[in-house]
């Protein structure tokens, strides 16, 4: 399922908040959604991490997310909360904006970057600075900005380079989440942007699986808790927008293929993949490449598609736009996208039963839940 950047996707989702607050527009949006968030006093836009469309509709057919739920959008590629959350972050596209997964090979320092924690995959601080510099959405848009997160992201590096122009609140749970976008919409009269992130719902499909009883507990909490508070604000003039960045598929240890154990992949990399293990960023020594392809295609052709990284930015994968002058770095030679629900890993040291970053419905889409109180 690629994503179509010219329409129903995250991208345009947050062109729309950028249009509506009298920003400038660098991709499609919706004129019908930015008309109301023109003629709302404050916009809310909730992102609950890993909720994807096809598990709200498993809590029940009059839950509030499935009532209020306007349309489904695509995810950006790849599916991931680090190239997402930079698209809400800035309404660039992730050709744009360069940071795409989990862990990235970032040339310029010469270290494989964990970007969200702001880490090497050793555990060290990067050894020059590397955060990214671009207009936030906060500096784009003519208003009020607020945002809500546990304190621990307020004050990471990444974060903070793109927050720091927003007046900032933290919580330590959903209902105390809930009632700091109460506290800041009811701060002043004024028209306002509040951005809140709920991320342990992410955390619980990782950890168990979406089907599991936990994961739909989770929500099922979400589902009553955000009943109650629209009642507490209506009447404020207030757009409320809920979202995600991404679904899951679930795996398993069956369906995990351990790349380390093909002695011709290693002898191919010139060094350690990066990506996700849904979406495999593979660096391979030149006079390597047809090997790596003629054995990738004979005997890993069951669990994933081999791409060549430039074709991928060519055919649009990645979205629209100038692309960041890093981003071939970033992606290496070589894309593997896994199918169905396997999953590639170098050590099954660290096993999730859930994963995204691949192309599969599940994980690329997610709901547009809009309410006017």
């Amino acid at each position: 399922m690629i994503p179509d950047y010219k329409k129903n996707n995250l991208v345009n989702l947050v062109n729309s908040i950028i249009s509506g607050f009298g920003g400038k527009t660098s991709h499609p949006h919706f004129k019908y959604l930015a008309k109301e968030i023109k003629q709302s006093t404050n916009v809310i836009l909730l992102v609950i991490d890993g909720m994807g469309s096809d598990v709200i509709e498993k809590i029940g057919k009059t839950n509030f997310f499935l009532r209020n739920k306007v349309q489904n959008l695509t995810s950006v590629y790849p599916p991931t909360t680090t190239a997402a959350i930079t698209t809400i972050f800035t309404g660039l596209s992730p050709k744009e904006h360069g940071l795409l997964a989990w862990t990235m090979y970032f040339k310029e320092v010469d270290e494989d970057v964990m970007i969200l924690p702001y880490k090497t995959t050793e555990g060290k601080t990067p050894r020059k600075k590397i955060l990214p510099k671009m207009i936030s959405i906060f500096n784009k848009i003519k208003a009020e900005k607020h945002i809500i997160m546990p304190q621990k992201m307020l004050q990471s590096p990444y974060n903070h380079s793109f927050i720091k122009s927003a007046q900032q609140w933290k919580y330590r749970n959903f209902n105390g989440m809930l009632t700091k976008i109460k506290d800041a919409i009811k701060s002043s009269s004024k028209k306002k942007y509040v951005y809140a992130y709920w991320p342990k719902y992410d955390l619980t499909c990782h950890q168990f699986g979406k089907e599991s009883k936990d994961a739909k507990e989770h929500l099922k909490k979400l589902n009553l808790a955000l009943e109650k508070f629209v009642k507490k604000i209506r009447g404020t003039n207030t757009l409320l927008l809920i979202t995600a960045d991404h679904g899951f598929i679930t795996s398993g240890k069956k369906r995990t293929v351990e790349l380390s154990q093909h002695a011709t992949i290693r002898e191919c990399l010139s060094r350690p993949v990066t990506g996700e293990p849904r979406s495999a960023f593979c660096y391979v020594y030149p006079e390597k490449r047809q090997l790596f392809e003629k054995y990738v295609k004979h005997k890993l052709s069951k669990y994933c598609q081999l791409y060549k990284s430039k074709d991928l930015v060519k055919k649009g994968f990645f979205g629209e736009g100038k692309a960041h002058p890093h981003l071939l770095d970033r992606l290496g030679d070589y894309v593997l996208i896994t199918k169905e629900n396997y999953i590639f890993t170098d050590t099954m040291k660290h096993f999730f039963k859930g994963h995204h970053a691949g192309l599969s419905k599940e994980e690329m889409t997610i709901p547009l839940i809009k309410v006017k109180l």
